[in-house]
Parts: structure tokens; C-alpha cells; sequence
């Protein structure tokens, strides 16, 4: 009887193990979904606090507008100097711009270029004409006094918003220049 007993409890315990311990995929799948969607609209509230508390949405909605306009005397009230230009990779060269006309031409190269990781975009200006709301735009991220949207960062030095980093193959500048 008692064999019995042992018999029944064992099996009774491994069923219940293996179900507690199952293919338990789609409800985890669930869970992981359900926790990347909780976490994105956290992400995006943090975001959307950053932007109103530090007026960068208007900041950005200005420089958009400067940087499609084409106009170069704009530029210049929305850029940090130094301006820095960074490669790809840590061993890349890293530049320091402080003359205006600089820069502007090492922008208008960047606005052209083609290593824009959305699809049906073809180059930063046609990247920066489709962002007009920051919150939803996933290549964004924020801190209190530094933003970055793609390959260009901003920062706030206490006076306002600048365009203090753009990131460029910087390997490819050396050499034309």
C-alpha cells in the first residue's frame, strides 16, 4: 500500500511539475510583449516630460526649420562651438569645428548622406523633415540637459538648445581634406 502511495504521489508531483515547468511559450510571449509595450509608453512619457520641461520640441521644430530652409545665417544661431564631428568608432578621428562656414559645409555634407537607419528615407534631411513630434520618434533619447535624434546631439548649456555633435565617417573627411 504504501509503494502504492509513493507510486501515486511521485507521479502526481511530476505532473505537477512539468506543468508548472511546460511549454509555457506563448503565455511568455505574452508577458514579454506585454512588458516591451508597458516599458515603450514609459519611454515615451519620460520623453514627452523631457521634451515639454526643457522646451527642446520647440527648439527642434525651429532648427527643422532652419535646416530645411537651406539658409546658412540661421545655422549659425543653433550651433555649439566647438562643433564636434565623430566617426563611427572609437578609433575614428574626432574633429572640432569653430569656424562657421566650416560647418556648415560639414552639414550640409552630413544632411546628404545616406547611413540613416529608416526605411524609405534616403539622408538626414528627409530624416529631419518627417520628425516634427520627438515623442514618437524612436530614434530619440533624452536626458535633462542632452538629446540626441540619429547621428546629431544637442545640448543645453544653461542659455538654451544647441547642435553640439553630428556623427559622420570621419575616416572619409580626413582623406578629402
Amino acid at each position: 500500500m504504501m509503494k502504492i502511495f509513493n507510486l501515486t504521489f511521485a507521479s502526481f508531483l511530476m505532473a505537477f511539475l512539468y506543468s508548472c515547468n511546460g511549454d509555457n511559450s506563448e503565455k511568455k510571449n505574452n508577458a514579454d510583449t506585454n512588458t516591451d509595450t508597458l516599458t515603450s509608453k514609459q519611454n515615451i512619457v519620460e520623453s514627452d516630460n523631457l521634451i515639454d520641461s526643457q522646451n527642446f520640441q520647440e527648439f527642434w521644430l525651429g532648427f527643422r526649420k532652419i535646416v530645411l530652409s537651406k539658409e546658412d545665417k540661421g545655422f549659425k544661431e543653433v550651433v555649439a562651438l566647438p562643433f564636434e564631428v565623430y566617426g563611427f568608432e572609437d578609433s575614428d578621428p574626432r574633429i572640432k569645428l569653430s569656424d562657421i562656414d566650416s560647418i556648415n559645409l560639414i552639414f550640409k555634407k552630413f544632411l546628404s548622406e545616406s547611413n540613416v537607419s529608416y526605411p524609405n528615407i534616403n539622408n538626414h534631411l528627409e530624416l529631419i523633415n518627417n520628425i516634427t513630434q520627438l515623442e514618437v520618434f524612436p530614434g530619440y533619447a533624452a536626458s535633462e540637459n542632452w538629446r540626441r535624434i540619429e547621428q546629431m546631439e544637442f545640448r543645453n548649456d544653461g542659455n538654451g538648445w544647441l547642435l553640439s555633435r553630428i556623427y559622420l565617417n570621419t575616416k572619409e573627411l580626413k582623406d578629402q581634406h
